[in-house]
């Protein structure tokens, strides 16, 4: 008993070493994890992990056999047991087949006969049943180690490193995603909490000291740049690109002991614990408590939804736009986005559905549509904003809408009247940005119309 607990003490004590030794830099393209280890077992690495101990490189090789005590070497010799014993099953399955199709018994009793196919029967539908069983639990499972690591091969150092041992992991492996959580204390008062998603599918588990986490890439074309002239070509439209984004299971879990916020685009972690086993960890890395504004804000040029949105002031630069809100212990929405307007920010944290709103464009009456004036046309053109309050409470609504602009001196627009049913503050910003600020009051409804000309030389085609 004394001889386990000292062997026990030993193996701890080598752990907390290795740990304290060990570091991280993640970076958005790739890895670099240098630890310290007698042990020639890496992981469930990829072929292309470069490995490296005193600034000399070492080869790896991958195996078959694992055997190092890991979750994911305990759960790679559970599937092949299960492979194993399917195959087994079905040999089984086809050797009492076999026995059947075969056997010519010279004299045939027929109840002893019928008994004996019966209980050969029963059999084969057993093991058959039992090797369907194990083979779909081992594909289950095959498929949940895929999610942890990159290969069911086990990777190996070629020879043992008495230094520092430092393993460069390919980019995709080690995901980071930075996000942002704002939780509203009161009806001016907001904590905002800066979160980083981590999740490790690398084979490699991570237990590092200190970690330093980079939202930029290590791999950066940077060349000097020299004089080219201006020349003017033919334009011609790019291709768009799509962009599809992954949704990804979060699970909440005890990552860093310590994350301190360096400068924007760099965090450090102490004491990271990172297995690999799929599963998005998050970690708070920094939160303030700052006054914020609430307030509904409608933009009919490009949907009716009229939203509840957070407008504030940060302290520190927004790195992602990509946000959840609650209040206290509710959610109030997991997946929201976020934009800077002028110096300060806006959540757009809900939809108001006691608020419906529509727009229509306006027609033009008799004589206002395309009067030409010598060599000029000219056209009275707008649209209409109607929002019906069904709460029981007064609604302050903020209204960002357009009117047209113009890039050419000869087409001239003019913004010649903007008025409601109920009192509003209004203005032009730039680029035929109009800004439009009303109230109103509960189970009321209120109107707003918007009138412009548009003129232009009776040569020039003209669409908006």
């Amino acid at each position: 008993m004394r001889t386990l607990f000292k062997n026990i003490f030993f193996i701890a004590l080598f752990f907390v070493g290795a740990v304290q030794a060990a570091t991280l830099q993640l970076y958005k393209d790739s890895a670099q994890y240098r630890l310290k280890t007698p042990s020639a077992f890496i992981g469930f690495a990829p072929g292309d992990i470069e490995a490296e101990c005193k600034d000399a490189t070492i080869e790896t090789f991958a195996s078959p056999k694992c055997k190092k005590k890991s979750a994911l070497c305990e759960l790679k010799n559970h599937i092949e047991a299960l492979e194993l014993k399917s195959a087994s099953l079905q040999a089984q399955a086809h050797l009492i087949d076999t026995m059947i199709k075969q056997s010519k018994p010279q004299k045939i009793d027929a109840k002893m006969w019928l008994e004996a196919i019966e209980k050969l029967g029963a059999r084969y539908a057993l093991l058959q049943k039992k090797a369907k069983d194990s083979d779909i639990e081992a594909k289950n499972l095959r498929r949940l180690f895929f999610s942890q690591a990159p290969t069911m091969q086990a990777r190996y150092l070629s020879r043992p490193c008495n230094g520092i041992l430092q393993l460069n992991i390919p980019g995709g492996l080690i995901d980071v995603e930075i996000f942002y959580e704002a939780d509203i204390l009161t009806d001016e008062s907001l904590k905002i909490t800066q979160i980083a998603r981590l999740r490790n599918r690398s084979g490699i588990d991570i237990y590092a000291k200190r970690a330093d986490i980079f939202s930029e890439p290590i791999t950066r074309a940077l060349r000097p740049i020299k004089f080219s002239p201006w020349i003017i070509r033919e334009s011609r439209m790019a291709p768009l690109v799509k962009h599809r984004m992954e949704k990804r299971m979060v699970v909440d879990m005890a990552l860093a002991k310590e994350v301190r916020y360096v400068n924007p685009r760099h965090y450090r972690l102490r004491s990271l614990h990172l297995p690999s086993n799929g599963e998005v960890v998050r970690t708070e890395i920094k939160s303030w408590k700052i006054p914020f504004e609430k307030e509904n804000v409608l933009f009919p040029y490009v949907d009716l939804h009229v939203y509840e949105a957070l407008r504030y002031k940060p302290p520190v630069p927004i790195e992602s736009d990509h946000w959840s809100v609650k209040s206290g212990k509710r959610t109030i929405a997991k997946e929201v986005y976020g934009r800077y307007d002028g110096e300060k920010y806006l959540i757009f944290a809900a939809i108001d559905r006691d608020l419906i709103a529509k727009k229509e464009p306006y027609i033009p009456k008799s004589g206002e549509h395309g009067i030409i004036f010598g060599k000029r046309i000219k056209k009275v053109d707008g649209y209409t904003i109607e929002i019906i309050n069904q709460s029981n409470e007064k609604r302050d609504i903020h209204i960002v809408e357009r009117v047209p602009v113009s890039t050419k001196e000869e087409i001239r627009v003019e913004l010649t009247d903007v008025k409601a049913n109920v009192p509003i503050r209004y203005r032009v910003a730039k680029n035929g940005k109009l800004l439009i600020d009303l109230s109103i009051p509960a189970k009321k409804e209120a109107r707003v119309d918007v009138r412009f000309t548009v003129s232009w030389p009776k040569d020039i085609p003209v669409i908006y």
